[in-house]
């Protein structure tokens, strides 16, 4: 059976892969039950970046899993959640997405400059 696909951003992807495999199998029941459950795409990769900050620092504590879930995973899940400001959060990604948008309209501006004089 095909495993099913969340919208999860590349900056998240990205954090998964640093994962060793223990951290990557407890991370796919974490994504999986947080997509079931959140229908906010946003507030749910928010969660998601801070889980994957939160384990790969253990991970590279020498921490395992059990040492890091000893309550369960939705507790951990659930203790993430309270610590996190999600109108901060989303204002930082409207200023980094604003900042990448004005970077590519100079770049554009600058290649068309350049293609004027060939």
């Amino acid at each position: 059976m095909k495993e099913k696909k969340y919208d999860l951003y590349f900056e998240n992807s990205v954090k998964v892969k640093s994962l060793n495999d223990d951290y990557f199998k407890c991370y796919q029941e974490i994504e999986k039950c947080l997509f079931k459950k959140r229908k906010d795409v946003l507030k749910t990769n928010i969660l998601l970046s801070e889980i994957l900050d939160q384990m790969k620092s253990f991970q590279d504590q020498g921490k395992t899993v059990q040492q890091v879930m000893t309550k369960g995973s939705q507790v951990f899940v659930d203790q993430i959640d309270r610590k996190i400001n999600y109108k901060e959060k989303i204002n930082q990604l409207k200023q980094r997405d604003s900042n990448k948008y004005e970077m590519s309209g100079i770049l554009l501006t600058m290649c068309i400059y350049c293609a004027s004089f060939c």
